[in-house]
């Protein structure tokens, strides 16, 4: 395996390791084309690697103006832990959201 390579491997890595946290923590992630360690093909098969890990299905796509790379988990939320964050995280979003259970 040359440098390029385990430059490759290092940085999919970490970029797995922020996909998987923030796919648990909030069941989507979003990223700056610009700001990717990788390409975006490689960044959405780690994304499918990451959810499939989890067992869990996905989405991944890239916004019109090729600017914003996704992925989604696409039974979000599955539980009653990831449904309560779901409703705090729109709440937070839109103000005055209803408190609804």
């Amino acid at each position: 395996m040359g440098d390029a390579d385990l430059i490759t491997a290092s940085a999919l890595a970490r970029v797995e390791t922020v996909i998987r946290a923030q796919l648990q923590a909030e069941g989507s992630i979003s990223e700056d084309v610009a700001t990717l360690p990788v390409n975006v093909s490689a960044w959405r098969a780690a994304a499918r690697r990451v959810a499939k890990s989890l067992a869990r299905p996905t989405w991944t796509g890239l916004d019109l103006r090729g600017q914003v790379v996704w992925a989604e988990l696409a039974d979000w939320p599955a539980t009653a832990d990831e449904e309560a964050r779901q409703r705090a995280a729109t709440r937070r979003a839109i103000p005055g959201f209803p408190d609804v259970e």
